[in-house]
């Protein structure tokens, strides 16, 4: 997790007040069961994604058509994926471009087995 600034932002207000503690700790128990020696056939074709921002903020109520139909045509739906670890290349991620990079998942199984953050391509 982060540290300094954002790291006291995350456990003294975020995660109790915003994501809740058992959601959170829900969120690492799922990441414990996926990553468990148990689970090795499950590891092996499993990749963890962890957005950044996404972008535009929308207005609209999750699902409607007007949120859907937001970020036009003419999006760019380029993205480059990270060690989960790594420095960020970014900050940002359009809705579209991150379901792009979820469904090429399915096909693409060079990440599986590990835990990647995704960011827009610029």
């Amino acid at each position: 997790l982060g540290y300094g600034f954002f790291g006291l932002l995350q456990f003294k207000i975020i995660i109790p007040y915003i994501i809740g503690q058992n959601l959170w700790d829900d969120m690492e128990h799922s990441e414990t069961v996926i990553r468990s020696a148990d689970n090795g056939a499950i590891v092996k074709h499993t990749v963890i994604v962890r957005p950044g921002n996404m972008y535009p903020v929308s207005e609209a109520a999750t699902f409607s058509e007007q949120w859907r139909k937001e970020g036009g045509e003419n999006e760019n739906l380029e993205y480059i994926f990270v060690g989960a670890e790594d420095f960020p290349p970014g900050i940002w991620i359009g809705r579209r471009a991150l379901a792009a990079a979820i469904c090429d998942l399915i096909e693409d199984t060079s990440h599986d087995g590990v835990a990647v953050s995704v960011f827009q391509q610029r």
